[in-house]
């Protein structure tokens, strides 16, 4: 057994240096984006806005890295919009998070933003497009801040264009004055995707040619800040990604795309690196993808719990496993229900190279959007 993975793993490689990256191979969750563009068929006129999201989530995990838990509930965030102009947008509700299982309310909080678009660039103030709409590879940023942690506040700029993507935030996190006893956080973080172009050399049919697509993600977090009463020190954690990805038709149905990733992690002297491939097969409503993930000595505060080689598990916070090998499948099958109401299923078993252990992961995610 040991021996068949090890040739999986050198397989990954391998094809690793054969190839080089389409966005998305990782996994698209485009349909669990919340942005909100400026419709200037409505200008000088009260819009009310309702974004929705029930969620089911079960990770049944058995590592010393991360917990298995589930989560289960629905929230909400009516909004009035208000189209000052054809560039300026005002947008005001509250969000409210109920978790199946636990009484009350578990979040309320007002929401609030500006948003200004002139051709392909937006900038919001307030409320972000947070979370997967950044469109980052879940080492960088963990899937489950969709559910966990979907409100980010701060200042964003975002560009596109045809298949050019570039989303550049500041989120922050938690504020700090004199005498406080915590600590500030500030995330920062940036996705360029840029211009595909043509493999030319690779084939000759137009319908059917090999397209590349550049892609480089960086993450920041810091926590700190001035003149608190705790002695607890200052960091800052720079998390990146870079590679290249292919996106070959198949026919007029289905694609295939490989986007192989060199991930790093770099924290005072502290670093760690990855290899990171990916693989998918597309169809409209349907995706199968194979991913491989190499850790060294990775950490990433915003990044998925399963590729932390520092435990994040209850009572074992002190646990490291320096190389972290996973090979993960994931099923993905959408439904358009009705206008603007989506659903989305999705199966990710995983098998853990190194410690020899197989887990999974399901997910079901009704999404509605007015």
């Amino acid at each position: 057994m040991k021996l068949i993975f090890s040739k999986i793993a050198f397989l990954g490689f391998a094809l690793d240096v054969f190839f080089a990256v389409r966005g998305y191979a990782q996994i698209d969750n485009k349909k669990l984006e919340f942005v909100s563009e400026i419709d200037t068929s409505k200008i000088k006129k009260v819009q009310f806005q309702l974004s929705s999201l029930n969620y089911l989530k079960n990770n049944e995990y058995f590592n010393e890295i991360v917990d298995g838990y589930t989560l289960f509930g629905v929230y909400l965030n009516p909004q009035v919009s208000y189209n000052l102009t054809s560039k300026v947008k005002l947008e005001g509700g509250v969000f409210l998070d109920k978790t199946f299982g636990k009484s009350g309310i578990q979040q309320f909080e007002p929401t609030f933003s500006i948003r200004y678009q002139s051709e392909d660039w937006r900038l919001n103030f307030g409320n972000l497009e947070a979370n997967v709409a950044h469109r980052m590879i879940e080492p960088l940023m963990n899937f489950e801040q969709v559910i966990k942690d979907p409100l980010e506040y701060g200042i964003q700029a975002k560009y596109q264009k045809n298949n050019i993507f570039f989303d550049t935030w500041l989120d922050w996190q938690k504020s700090t004055i004199a005498g406080d006893s915590g600590q500030e956080y500030i995330m920062f973080g940036v996705n360029f995707m840029g211009s595909k172009f043509n493999g030319k050399n690779f084939n000759t049919n137009n319908q059917k040619q090999l397209t590349i697509q550049p892609i480089v993600q960086l993450t920041a977090f810091h926590q700190g800040g001035q003149n608190t009463t705790n002695d607890l020190p200052v960091l800052t954690f720079i998390n990146y990604a870079a590679g290249f990805g292919f996106c070959k038709p198949l026919n007029p149905k289905w694609s295939l795309t490989f986007e192989p990733y060199f991930v790093g992690y770099l924290e005072n002297k502290n670093t760690g690196k990855a290899a990171f491939l990916n693989f998918k097969l597309e169809a409209k409503k349907t995706k199968f993808y194979v991913n491989y993930w190499n850790g060294n000595n990775y950490t990433s505060p915003m990044g998925g719990d399963l590729y932390q080689s520092v435990s994040r598990k209850f009572g074992n916070e002190d646990y490291t496993e320096k190389v972290r090998k996973l090979l993960i499948f994931r099923f993905v099958k959408e439904w358009d229900l009705v206008e603007n109401l989506n659903l989305s299923f999705r199966f990710e078993p995983h098998y853990d190279l190194k410690n020899r252990i197989f887990e999974h992961s399901e997910g079901l995610y009704l999404r509605l959007k007015l």
